[in-house]
């Protein structure tokens, strides 16, 4: 039986990753040259998988500080080199940091359904379980010391009486590690759901070793940021058919994880040089060739 999920202490734990001491906010505008998680574009990309990933690769294990235990880099995922750090891309959609053993995803819209429904547009409410069954499988499948979501852990305003809000705490209080959100522009009213799940809300910036967590991928000078928000696709297309499947999009100094919830849209990925795609069915990560410069 898993251990209950051990109480949040930001003085011991999270303080350590958000310091706006040492990752100031330099109010950076973004230059993604994308649109915003509400679009869903259907931009043709035709690419063809790479059979074999990245020659980039940090080693297949890698030991937490203090720790003597390797971790193996779990099947199908993908280890890279984000700036100068280990991170690995897991099939699941989300990141695993290995140094400081944090799991990272973004864009979990839980209560979409929900939202949908108010609006007299009827969704399977088992959408969400689909979520949070998958995300439980991570932390069991991972020696994870921290989950960070990074923004829109949910959709949109609900009240506190709707199942849902019963459904999180039952799952979310399984979890045998803490959880914290970096807010995104869906989480309006995350102080107060924060309250009811019991999972602790960073104000950007956010600094975890060499990379700055944000929701939106805006640049923090001197770390390589990891966010959310755009709900990265790649399209890849044969002769009679294609299909779409979610990616991870780094460029430049950050990478963007694909959306994690089950219930999302997705804005297609542009191939452009000297930008790497990585798609993922959920079972492994293939990186899609890019152009040459």
């Amino acid at each position: 039986m898993m251990s209950a999920r051990p109480p949040v202490d930001a003085r011991t734990r999270m303080t350590t990753i958000a310091d706006p001491a040492v990752a100031p906010d330099t109010g950076v505008t973004p230059d993604t040259g994308v649109t915003p998680d509400t679009a869903d574009t259907d931009v043709a990309a035709t690419a063809t998988v790479a059979a074999e990933a990245t020659d980039e690769r940090p080693p297949a294990s890698s030991a937490a500080p203090g720790s003597c235990v390797a971790v193996p880099v779990p099947a199908g995922a993908i280890p890279i080199l984000a700036g100068d750090a280990p991170l690995w891309l897991l099939p699941a959609g989300a990141a695993y940091d290995p140094a400081t053993r944090a799991l990272l995803v973004a864009d979990l819209h839980l209560g979409k359904a929900e939202c949908f429904g108010r609006g007299g547009l009827p969704v399977p409410l088992a959408v969400n379980d689909d979520t949070l069954e998958r995300l439980e499988a991570l932390w069991r499948g991972l020696p994870a010391e921290r989950l960070i979501v990074l923004g829109d852990l949910m959709h949109g305003p609900l009240p506190e009486s709707d199942p849902l809000f019963e459904r999180l705490r039952a799952r979310l209080g399984r979890a045998p590690l803490p959880i914290a959100l970096v807010a995104g522009n869906h989480d309006r009213q995350s102080a107060r759901y924060a309250d009811l799940l019991g999972i602790e809300v960073l104000a950007e910036p956010v600094r975890l070793g060499p990379f700055g967590l944000r929701h939106e991928p805006v640049p923090q000078p001197g770390l390589t940021v990891l966010a959310g928000h755009l709900h990265p696709v790649v399209r890849l297309s044969g002769r009679a058919d294609s299909v779409r499947l979610p990616c991870f999009w780094v460029r430049d100094s950050i990478v963007v994880l694909p959306a994690f919830g089950a219930f999302t849209g997705g804005w297609v990925v542009p191939a452009r040089a000297g930008e790497r795609r990585f798609v993922t069915d959920a079972r492994r990560v293939l990186e899609v060739p890019s152009p040459r410069t």
